[in-house]
């Protein structure tokens, strides 16, 4: 166990022993929330071993103070009701010094000292009533996750409403407030109504990206929901705060590898399935070969979904033409116009494409022999049709997740009630399909080329 991770640990068990106090306003349990979170140091830094440290309640014990496990370590809860309790044979605690001095000079339940490595916090007498105010109400209906009132629960959504890509902002976000209005004429979530706040990113991916990362720090909203993000990448998005970002459009290159998640699945992964669907479908043998632009990222999200840089070649590369074309499997992950030229420059027997990357092609007048096409989704739909049908259905999905958690809950409750979204039809004939591992929503579909389409 590294030294992190110890005096992690040890705070964890010092502040076990938090015991509860009577009253408090609502001012110093709003204090106390900052403090418990770290979103505000104390005044002095505490101590171990004569070292200025400084760790945050909720980083061992969670936002909601429910405890956990730090490198096979338990942490214990520090709930009110908990903090009441006896513990481990030793009784709660019943008044305020007892707190104190479990915090400033690590006397813990019974008197016990507790763990060496447990810092010694110098609370001056403000930060510790604050303190004692916010466990009070710690994961109770005192203390709702941001973004949430008592008749309210506020999400927003990062969409391009300016730029070459407004049109499309402006469908997802007329179809995310329709379904927002029907739950709402429903009677809402709990009897809450949902307000949607919808973010300008612009058209490009930077200021997307760059609008999330903003948004996402804005503690005056629950989640963000269905934001619209062509070209951004999952991990440009990642940020300090717990603030869920769940069912994003677009089509990123890479799975994400946070709790984000999205609705259709990544280039990398329908290459993934498009590979395992033509090694099914065509009797050609060896190796599935990739023909791509030579753009990194998309080289390093192919490695990432299995891919061998053997398998990967770039367009125009001169040993292509040494290969046997019609003895090989091969996915091109190009524009319409390049995937094209291939089909008559290299006539492969078998050919898979991305519909997101080359569009769906024409019936040929000389077709290959087989030739595939990943979809993003089961089925297809009508073009224009998609990003505002997705964005209902995110909408639809945020709705479900909110009535599995009940009406008290947390961000984290919230992210787990999403992934156990699975099996949940937001139109005929297409699921969501989420789980713990899996951060993408739709399944991958396929269709022959200017053909039926040919499920899995």
């Amino acid at each position: 166990m590294n030294a992190t991770a110890a005096l992690r640990i040890a705070f964890a068990v010092a502040l076990a022993s938090l015991p509860f106090a009577a009253g408090g306003s609502a001012d110093a349990a709003a204090e106390g929330r900052r403090l418990y979170r770290g979103e505000r140091p104390t005044a002095a830094p505490a101590r171990m071993q004569g070292v200025d440290v400084r760790f945050a309640c909720a980083q061992c014990h969670g936002r909601n103070g429910r405890g956990g496990e730090e490198s096979g370590v338990e942490v214990p809860p520090l709930r009110w009701r908990d903090l009441q309790r006896p513990q481990a044979g030793s009784p709660g605690f019943g008044d305020e010094a007892a707190i104190v001095r479990a915090v400033t000079e690590g006397i813990g339940r019974d008197g016990r000292a507790l763990h060496f490595l447990m810092p010694r916090y110098a609370l001056d007498d403000g930060e510790a009533q604050a303190l004692l105010a916010y466990l009070r109400v710690l994961d109770t209906a005192g203390d709702p996750p941001p973004g949430v009132e008592a008749d309210a629960l506020r999400i927003g959504s990062v969409l391009p409403l300016s730029g070459a890509l407004s049109e499309t902002g402006r469908s997802i976000e007329a179809a995310m407030r329709r379904r927002v209005r029907l739950i709402n004429e429903a009677g809402g979530i709990y009897g809450r109504r949902i307000e949607l706040v919808v973010i300008d990113g612009g058209s490009h991916a930077a200021g997307l990206a760059e609008a999330l990362r903003q948004a996402r720090g804005d503690e005056r909203l629950l989640a963000l929901v269905g934001s619209y993000l062509p070209g951004v990448a999952p991990e440009a998005v990642e940020a300090a705060s717990d603030m869920p970002v769940l069912h994003s459009l677009g089509v990123p290159l890479a799975e994400s590898s946070t709790r984000d998640s999205w609705m259709l699945p990544s280039v990398g992964e329908q290459a993934r399935q498009l590979a395992v669907h033509l090694e099914a479908h065509c009797v050609q043998g060896g190796a599935t070969h990739l023909l791509y632009d030579g753009n990194p990222a998309l080289r390093e999200a192919l490695l990432a979904s299995g891919f061998r840089p053997a398998q990967l070649a770039v367009d125009g590369d001169a040993a292509l033409h040494a290969r046997d074309a019609g003895s090989a499997r091969w996915i091109a992950l190009l524009d319409a116009g390049r995937v094209q030229a291939l089909r008559e420059s290299l006539r492969p027997a078998c050919l898979g494409s991305v519909a997101v990357m080359s569009g769906l092609p024409q019936r040929a007048a000389a077709p290959l022999p087989r030739e595939f096409v990943a979809l993003p989704m089961p089925a297809e739909v009508r073009p224009g049709a998609l990003w505002p049908l997705l964005g209902d259905g995110a909408v639809q999905a945020l709705a479900e997740a909110l009535a599995r958690t009940g009406r008290q809950f947390d961000r984290e409750d919230l992210r787990l009630a999403s992934e156990s979204l699975h099996g949940f039809s937001i139109a005929p004939g297409i699921s969501l399909n989420y789980d713990r591992r899996r951060r993408h929503a739709l399944d991958v579909g396929f269709a022959m080329a200017g053909g039926p389409q040919d499920g899995q």
